[in-house]
């Protein structure tokens, strides 16, 4: 739901779900600056994000841009994560 549509039916989203494929980036430090920039993302719109990728660094980073202790997936690692997400911000 982009903002344009949240403010002409006066719903706003729980959460936001941000699914990529990194393995563009290679090795190097892009899957993390992908995932510094879903963390800024979180805290511009106040809502939590799940960030799932196969290629790259998997999270669930709350409202204020946190990733959740024991909610992540580094680079390279194959799991399952698990998390209750808050509710958003208001």
């Amino acid at each position: 739901m982009t903002r344009a549509g949240a403010a002409k039916s006066g719903l706003r989203p729980a959460w936001i779900l941000n699914i990529s494929n990194d393995s563009w980036f290679g090795g190097g430090s892009g899957p993390l600056q992908h995932l510094n920039i879903a963390s800024y993302r979180a805290i511009e719109e106040g809502l939590p994000i799940v960030r799932a990728t196969p290629t790259g660094v998997s999270a669930i980073i709350d409202a204020y841009g946190r990733i959740r202790p024991g909610a992540q997936l580094t680079l390279g690692n194959l799991g399952l994560l698990t998390h209750l997400c808050r509710q958003h911000l208001k």
